[in-house]
């Protein structure tokens, strides 16, 4: 998988320059603010030099002001999209950290009833 995901992130980032990628932020070897390390979904916006090796994507990012030294292994990637288009490693997508479970959600809202407006009376 880890191939894969590199063929298309050099691919896409050759043709635009442009880069966008979704990763889980918890995944070992991923170097990145403190704030986004706990977070099951982290997307990162590429525009200047990065270096995409064998194993993941490094680059120098700005987060608040604060230049950070970032790594993506590959086993944290799960997304990437540019302009010509975009591909979704379903099987590295952290699903159970992401969707709520139907317990979480709680019982569906009420159906609310609304009148009917005034000038709808006109209406056959």
């Amino acid at each position: 998988m880890s191939q894969a995901k590199r063929l298309v992130t050099e691919g896409m980032w050759l043709e635009t320059q442009q880069l966008t990628v979704c990763l889980d932020g918890r995944v070992e070897g991923v170097e990145l603010p403190a704030s986004l390390r706990d977070l099951p979904t982290v997307t990162l916006a590429y525009t200047d030099d990065i270096h995409i090796g064998r194993t993941g994507v490094r680059a120098v990012l700005a987060f608040d002001g604060e230049v950070v030294d970032t790594f993506v292994p590959w086993e944290a990637l799960y997304q990437v999209a540019s302009d010509v288009g975009h591909m979704m490693f379903v099987d590295s997508v952290p699903l159970n950290d992401i969707l709520m479970e139907d317990d979480e959600l709680g019982p569906p809202p009420e159906p609310q009833r609304r009148e009917r407006p005034d000038w709808l009376s006109l209406v056959p």
